[in-house]
């Protein structure tokens, strides 16, 4: 039942056991002794629809337990499989984008390494060239 409160659940499965007959009571003035047999059949069948009763309130009770319990179950790993999936999309964006600063960088040091190595061979070209004029 403390379970059943935590989860704040509207259910009222508290036991509801009908009056019981008590055994010391007098028995129904009734001819030919018949009284007492009637009493006990009537006391059976009493503790019959009793234990019927009680068994299904267990039966009711175990299933209202069971579905808060799996409700309360993937809630939680709902939410942890958000967090693990939300925290593992921001690493892989992270390194996505940390990757693509470094190539950019690279990209951006070999068009400077290639301009300047394309100015010096001009340079030097032209030397070259105008050494064999003279």
């Amino acid at each position: 039942m403390g379970f059943l409160k935590q989860l704040g659940l509207p259910i009222n499965l508290q036991r509801q056991r009908p009056p019981q007959v008590q055994a010391n009571a007098a028995p129904l003035a009734q001819p030919h002794g018949l009284g007492k047999a009637h009493l006990q059949q009537q006391q059976q069948q009493q503790q019959q629809q009793q234990q019927q009763q009680e068994e299904v309130q267990q039966e009711v009770q175990q299933e209202v337990q069971q579905e808060a319990q799996q409700e309360v179950q993937q809630e939680a790993q709902q939410e942890a499989q958000q967090e693990v999936q939300q925290e593992a999309q921001q690493q892989v964006q992270q390194e996505v984008q940390q990757q693509g600063r470094h190539r950019q960088q690279q990209q951006t040091q070999q068009q400077t390494q290639q301009q300047t190595q394309q100015q010096t061979q001009q340079k030097v070209g032209g030397r070259n060239w105008r050494k064999g004029l003279s």
